[in-house]
């Protein structure tokens, strides 16, 4: 039904033709058929998993609702709505397997507790069944923590694993999740203009139109599998006869490359992580501080989610070109705060550290050392996937 003549398409939906085994407890959510045959019986345990997909591998994810049962000794959503998200964070803080963010995926469970007991009479799987695919989208943003790219991508699995058929009509609406591994990939085979998350929504749904989503799942798996950020696994991707590779060069040779042709106007020494303790410097620790209070306040401005996301594209840009990951970041910065200071009408070049002082975003205390961050990027970090970590820390509240 769903056809494109684009080879770097048709390969991408091969591979998830190949490899999207679904229904069968296979272990393809969770990694063990305990878990998958809990997720795919209990509409609160999947719905549980779904809405925490954010800040640690999928797989792990998918462990926490057997676990948090376990716990409670049950998934009753009418007993976890009466739960404060208190005493819900406590539980978590106490799984074996837990969130990477507790306090929020508290939150997050409470209200979906309670959203499914007052609205849904207690079937979460009401959530979904026989219900328009935007007003599915709609519901699970609703919840706190839970943006656009949850709620697509739960859709996906909803429809695998769980049997949810949104009329055909409604599927060019549903987006890939726009992950680092989705956004890395489609750059790399050369279907998005630039590596960004705006960039692969458009290359999705500009290439198979019809159902822009089917095209997540085949990149992420690839993405997290075998297209590292460095040293990519090219002989191993299933997709790599029609892939052009852009970026793949800009390894850690090419880092050094670059770091010999930076410009000498700036003298501040550079700051180093240590390959073997994983230590950063303090001043390497102050930028990324800087960095996720930006997010934070890009999180709050609903006006401007596009820029949160945006600061997610420099991350690949750390490790294979620092200089541009600099500028990108000065150049982003200075779009929110000058959006939340309107009389800011400022020409060139922006001292991008005192305007999150006067905008309250850093104490003032802390801006000469957030301007020698800024002033030069370390040039080499433990690894990228670390520094995907960091910024999606405070980015995936908002997915």
């Amino acid at each position: 039904m769903f056809t494109s003549t684009d080879p770097r398409i048709v390969s991408l939906l091969e591979h998830r033709k190949a490899t999207r085994v679904t229904g069968g407890g296979q272990g393809l959510l969770g990694a063990s058929a305990d878990v998958d045959n809990l997720l795919r019986s209990d509409s609160m345990a999947m719905l549980t998993g779904l809405v925490l997909q954010r800040g640690m591998p999928a797989e792990r994810v998918w462990q926490i609702p057997m676990h948090l049962r376990s716990k409670l000794g049950h998934l009753d959503p009418a007993r976890i709505a009466h739960m404060s998200v208190r005493d819900m964070t406590i539980i978590f803080d106490s799984l074996e397997v837990r969130p990477r963010y507790p306090a929020q995926a508290a939150k997050t469970v409470v209200a979906l507790a309670q959203l499914v007991t007052n609205a849904f009479g207690g079937d979460g799987s009401s959530v979904w069944h026989g219900r328009a695919m935007r007003d599915v989208i709609a519901t699970l943003q609703s919840l706190p923590w839970v943006g656009p790219g949850i709620a697509h991508m739960a859709v996906q699995i909803l429809m695998d694993e769980a049997g949810y058929e949104p009329h055909a009509d409604e599927l060019p609406s549903l987006d890939v999740k726009a992950d680092v591994h989705v956004v890395r990939v489609f750059y790399r085979l050369g279907i998005s203009a630039d590596e960004t998350r705006d960039a692969a929504l458009d290359a999705a749904r500009r290439l198979h139109p019809r159902f822009p989503g089917l095209l997540d799942w085949p990149a992420w798996d690839i993405g997290r599998r075998v297209c590292r950020p460095q040293s990519p696994a090219c002989g191993e991707c299933p997709v790599s006869e029609f892939c052009e590779r852009r970026g793949v060069g800009d390894t850690q040779e090419g880092a050094r490359e670059l770091d010999e042709t930076r410009s000498t106007a700036v003298t501040v020494s550079p700051v180093v992580a240590d390959d073997q303790s994983g230590v950063v410097s303090d001043l390497d620790g102050d930028f990324w501080l800087l960095l996720a209070r930006l997010l934070e306040v890009a999180m709050q401005s609903a006006d401007h989610g596009g820029v949160a996301h945006r600061f997610a594209s420099v991350a690949p840009l750390l490790i294979t070109n620092p200089d541009l990951a600099r500028a990108q970041c000065q150049v982003l910065a200075t779009e929110l705060l000058t959006a939340r200071l309107p009389s800011s009408r400022s020409i060139g070049p922006v001292d991008v550290v005192a305007l999150a002082v006067s905008a309250g975003i850093i104490d003032a205390s802390q801006a000469d050392t957030l301007r020698k961050c800024f002033a030069h990027m370390p040039t080499k970090v433990r690894t990228a996937d670390a520094v995907t970590q960091i910024l999606q820390t405070v980015l995936a509240l908002g997915r």
